[in-house]
């Protein structure tokens, strides 16, 4: 039997079921060592390998890790047990024609597909894999991000005009520090947009703002950057008295697989301190969530605004129905040359 073991468009393989009950599953699959692949409903539509084996079927979640984007090597990850594979294809090609057991415990092994009969319900690439609570509080980051550089960069009126911009930003991350609303990951990313390359470029403009806004300039230098690195180490305050959102990103990146910066000695520091924050984090979680509810008391949201201020309307204000769509490399790359040509609009290099 010959599996496909270079597509990348997992959509494209006879094995791939897409969205797909276990039980419809387990009716598809009559004999031993027969097997489909099929994006679970109830795990988040991570792809899942199901196969018969010794008069049961057993369901086998691949687990994917991200990774930082680099030329030359893949975006993802893709693993069963302890081996990684570049692709999802990849990975079934492996375990099917080398008829290696699934897992060590069951000792399952793959040997027959049962091809899909007609179209997918829904088709998508490995890099548009619905996504994890991970890498929808990643993409939020940066679209809100995005949007505020935005804010900035699409001023192309006088100069007093953009440092108003960024002194707006710069007071709505005081509003969302601790102790204010709370909101760890809004102010990571406005702070985000504030430090990106393209803005931070902008010597006119921040010469301006310390002009015309002295008590915003000397906050964001004094008070927010500090503010912000201690939180990115990991060494930040989380008190959940102060805080309503705590500060998830350190902790996404590193289940999504990206490498910490600095020495070893120091990464390894810094890894521990994530994770040990991640796990106070969820034992605080009812107390965050009553630390919210005494701020929203009496708080009447905006049935009009709810709508605008969703991820999902936020990627498709920026980068369109399709392009929202596209591998999340893809779109920061031509997102970061769209601010760079802003950018160069404003205050061109000399």
């Amino acid at each position: 039997m010959q599996v496909p073991q270079d597509g990348e468009d997992v959509a494209a393989q006879p094995w791939y079921h897409g969205p797909l009950s276990r039980q419809k599953a387990e009716a598809l699959l009559q004999q031993d060592g027969d097997f489909l692949v099929r994006a679970s409903g109830s795990r988040g539509g991570h792809p899942v390998i199901s196969c018969r084996w010794r008069g049961s079927v057993l369901h086998f979640e691949v687990l994917r890790v991200a990774l930082r984007p680099r030329p030359g090597r893949p975006t993802a990850l893709f693993q069963l047990e302890d081996e990684r594979f570049p692709s999802l294809p990849a990975l079934i090609h492996s375990y099917v024609t080398g008829q290696r057991p699934l897992s060590q415990l069951t000792g399952a092994v793959a040997s027959r597909l049962v091809t899909r009969q007609g179209p997918i319900r829904r088709s998508f690439s490995e890099d548009t894999l619905p996504d994890s609570p991970a890498r929808t509080e990643l993409l939020r980051h940066e679209a809100l991000m995005l949007a505020g550089a935005l804010a900035v960069l699409g001023c192309a009126g006088p100069l007093e005009e953009r440092a108003a911009a960024l002194k707006g930003l710069v007071e709505l991350a005081l509003a969302l520090r601790p102790g204010a609303a709370g909101d760890l990951p809004g102010l990571a990313a406005v702070m985000g947009a504030l430090l990106l390359p393209q803005v931070s470029r902008l010597e006119r403009t921040w010469r301006q703002l310390r002009r015309s806004h002295t008590e915003a300039a000397l906050a964001f230098e004094q008070e927010l950057k500090p503010l912000l690195r201690a939180l990115d180490e990991g060494a930040g305050p989380c008190d959940p008295g102060e805080v309503t959102l705590p500060h998830v990103a350190p902790a996404v990146r590193v289940l999504e697989g990206e490498e910490l910066p600095g020495p070893l000695d120091e990464s390894c520091e810094r890894l521990l301190r994530t994770l040990h924050g991640a796990r106070q984090m969820a034992q605080d979680a009812p107390r965050f969530r009553e630390t919210a509810a005494r701020r929203l008391r009496g708080f009447r949201p905006n049935p009009e605004l709810r709508e605008a201020l969703t991820t999902s309307f936020l990627r498709r204000l920026l980068w369109g129905s399709r392009g929202a769509e596209a591998p999340r490399a893809t779109r920061l790359e031509k997102f970061q040359r769209v601010l760079s040509v802003l950018s160069q609009r404003l205050e061109p290099d000399h």
